[in-house]
């Protein structure tokens, strides 16, 4: 395996591999995603190209959640992009509370190695990324 991508998924499904990346970079799109496969790594995906990022596109993956570490279990962190920050967990647990959510909630963790085709169609016909 290779190292992960970080890839932005557009409100778009097209047969066609002529598509202009300028035009496309104007549309709707689900927050960035990482990915990786053997795929990538060999140089078997059929990657239309790439455009360099604009200030808009830094929507990088956030998760914030107690410590995935059973060793320190005193620590809660923040992690976004490649910023990442640790707090102690008796103030993460007050933050959640008063946040009124689930201590799972914001944790990220996981890199596919697929996109999920029927939650972008409905993506699509909502014309918002509220199915996602």
């Amino acid at each position: 395996m290779g190292r992960p991508l970080i890839i932005k998924i557009y409100h778009k499904i097209n047969d066609n591999k002529n598509v202009d990346l300028k035009d496309l970079s104007n549309c709707l799109a689900l927050p960035s995603q990482a990915i990786m496969d053997n795929i990538f790594y060999y140089g078997e995906a059929i990657i239309l190209g790439n455009l360099p990022l604009e200030n808009k596109d830094y929507d990088m993956l956030i998760s914030v959640s107690e410590s995935i570490s059973y060793i320190n279990r005193d620590v809660a962190y923040l992690q976004y992009g490649l910023i990442y920050k640790e707090i102690p967990f008796s103030v993460y647990e007050k933050l959640i509370e008063k946040l009124k959510i689930e201590t799972q909630t914001c944790r990220n963790e996981c890199i596919s190695f697929g996109i999920y085709a029927d939650d972008l169609k409905e993506c699509i016909k909502e014309k918002s990324n509220s199915p996602y």
